[in-house]
């Protein structure tokens, strides 16, 4: 939504602009590996399911279990959105017109601010459920990737909740990862430009 206020007085024009964004949040999704995972730190992963659908995010809460292994439960899911994203932009512009036989010599002196109260609003945030240091995924119906079974047992509807909480059917323990509903990215800070013309 841009605003502007131009003033002339004399030979001088002052400008001023305001230009002001909102935005809806985006839908938060929660994905976790399946089947199989790479162990590439700290990016591990690779096979990527939603275990609910797009748009659904799983709150999880931890809980050491009788050996000391935190384990995740599942306490809701929603239909979640990061916050609204808000911006205000202004510009400020003072103009002298240095001579008076012509009219197009202007000395114009400028400043941009982007973000002028430097709010900084969670942009994205960790979605990847299981560790992104090495493996960790689910294996529905106890198959790993390329097994015989494994195509249908991914195709069908699966105890996602349940299977996190033990070991997969290769022995290794479900590691949730530790950034896991954490911002990613934030709105950028206050950044201002400078400028001066002359124009003759």
């Amino acid at each position: 939504m841009p605003v502007s206020f131009i003033e002339q007085v004399g030979r001088t024009t002052t400008n001023i602009g305001w230009f002001q964004t909102m935005y809806q949040g985006t839908p938060k999704s929660t994905y976790v590996d399946v089947g199989f995972a790479f162990s590439q730190p700290p990016f591990s992963g690779g096979f990527p399911v939603y275990p609910e659908g797009r748009g659904k995010w799983a709150n999880i809460s931890l809980a050491p279990d009788s050996t000391g292994f935190l384990t995740p439960t599942v306490t809701s899911v929603c239909s979640c959105r990061t916050p609204w994203f808000n911006q205000s932009d202004a510009s400020f512009v003072q103009e002298f017109k240095t001579s008076r036989q012509s009219e197009a010599q202007v000395l114009r002196f400028e400043v941009n601010i982007s973000n002028l109260l430097n709010e900084r609003t969670p942009t994205a945030f960790i979605s990847q459920l299981d560790t992104q240091q090495f493996q960790s995924f689910l294996t529905p119906g106890g198959q790993v990737l390329g097994s015989a079974q494994s195509y249908a047992a991914y195709e069908h509807a699966y105890p996602w909740k349940t299977l996190i909480q033990a070991p997969n059917s290769a022995g290794a323990p479900f590691v949730t990862n530790g950034l896991y509903g954490k911002p990613a990215y934030f709105q950028n800070a206050r950044s201002m430009r400078f400028a001066v013309r002359y124009t003759f």
